[in-house]
């Protein structure tokens, strides 16, 4: 009888049960105060422990070990990459692997599973979703510094006298149906507070804590794309009429002096640098490189224009009376593009051997005419068989066009 009623209590009493089970698994630390949950939300068991937050030890009150053979040392592990830190873990695992017979895919310190077969918007979210793994950090510390923050950290070290393959993380997606549609990695930034610096970009490298350094920032290996899709893509800065996201670049001269340049794809069809001013035509049918200068006022694409002898690096349209100009207005948006009225950023084609577009002010243009200065229109070109004066020659034309006012393809042949 005695036997029976110890038998019960042993099945009735979960902290017991928890006992005798080892629970947690190899665990260091009391687990006394473990009850039955009542509350859902915190799940079958709830229970409370003391923790030590210094550098005095490794605090692990609830561990779990998986040992294939030898001894699972956490702070060997943590330690491998050179600094000597000691953790407090609200939950731990460590997994000792056996140095041979190893036969599965892989194996797991901590696992999340979860399926979905839920085809429902039913959610908070407008969708239900599964979440393999999911944390929630908050930073509320006051004080001299502010708090610090990591959703996650994961780390991976070897040792120093044997070679391996290391992955910082690896994201697997398994795609079967080609209506399935996401990304690899997204990155939300959440909340109302905008940072007003550069000081909160969503991906960085930073510099190392040892002596090595990764060897590139960001890397598309071969046949790691479907074609014709891009390695890296800089969409629209906003929605609607907008430029192009830019790249930004830095350097520091041997005075110590900070240099930038940026490029982008500029809504009047141009690949703009802001600085150094350089811009190349991405219009269809042009092929052309501009330099950066003033707009005494709006020109349209495809303006004759020449030097303004009033104004430093500044342009002024080309008149009928002139025999000589100097370039092509590039920019296609006079509205609210590069070439608006006092505008220090117009782009203008003044290198030979660009194709580029002028706009036709009076006759016709053959393919192979020469392209001179209009003497009906200020800013247009007009087309000749004869060879023009020394000088005279603008260019040669690349397409038929007998319509005023449109525009005819031009390879520029300034002299």
């Amino acid at each position: 009888m005695r036997k029976l009623l110890l038998l019960i209590a042993l099945l009735l009493s979960p902290a017991i049960y928890a006992q005798q089970q080892n629970f947690p698994p190899g665990g260091s630390g009391s687990v006394s105060g473990l009850t039955p949950g009542t509350n859902s939300n915190v799940g079958q068991f709830a229970w409370s422990q003391a923790g030590v937050f210094t550098l005095a030890q490794q605090n692990d009150p609830y561990l779990f070990t998986l040992t294939g053979g030898g001894t699972c040392n956490i702070l060997s592990i943590i330690n491998g990459g050179g600094t000597t830190i000691k953790l407090t873990d609200g939950l731990a695992s460590c997994v000792n692997l056996p140095t041979s017979g190893v036969t599965n895919g892989f194996t797991n310190a901590l696992a999340g599973y979860c399926l979905n077969a839920n085809g429902n918007n039913t959610g908070q979210f407008g969708n239900v979703g599964c979440v393999g793994v999911y944390t929630g950090i908050q930073c509320s510390g006051t004080g001299a510094t502010p708090s610090h923050c990591w959703g996650a950290n994961f780390a991976v070290t070897d040792v120093g006298s044997t070679g391996a393959t290391m992955y910082g993380n690896e994201y697997d997606v398994y795609v079967s149906s080609t209506a399935t549609t996401g990304a690899g990695t997204i990155y939300s930034f959440r909340g109302t507070a905008q940072p007003t610096a550069d000081n909160f970009p969503a991906v960085a490298v930073i510099p190392s804590t040892g002596t090595g350094l990764f060897t590139s920032g960001f890397e598309c290996q071969p046949g790691s794309l479907a074609t014709p899709f891009p390695c890296v893509y800089l969409q629209q800065n906003t929605t609607g009429v907008s430029n192009s996201q830019f790249v930004k670049f830095q350097a520091k001269n041997d005075a110590s002096v900070v240099e930038t340049a940026t490029i982008n794809l500029h809504l009047d069809n141009v690949l703009l640098s802001a600085s150094p001013g350089f811009a190349i035509n991405n219009a269809s049918g042009e092929e052309s490189y501009g330099i950066l200068l003033t707009a005494t006022a709006a020109q349209p694409h495809g303006t004759l224009v020449k030097i303004d002898t009033a104004h430093a690096d500044a342009f002024v349209i080309c008149t009928t009376v002139d025999t000589v100009c100097d370039g092509f207005v590039q920019g296609t948006n006079n509205t609210s593009g590069l070439c608006i009225i006092a505008s220090t950023v117009c782009p203008i084609v003044t290198v030979s051997g660009s194709k580029v577009q002028g706009i036709v002010g009076t006759g016709t243009c053959a393919i192979g005419n020469f392209v001179i200065v209009d003497t009906t229109t200020n800013g247009r070109v007009k087309c000749t068989a004869s060879q023009p004066a020394v000088g005279a020659v603008i260019g040669k034309a690349l397409s038929v066009q007998g319509s005023v006012g449109s525009l005819v393809d031009i390879l520029t042949k300034f002299q």
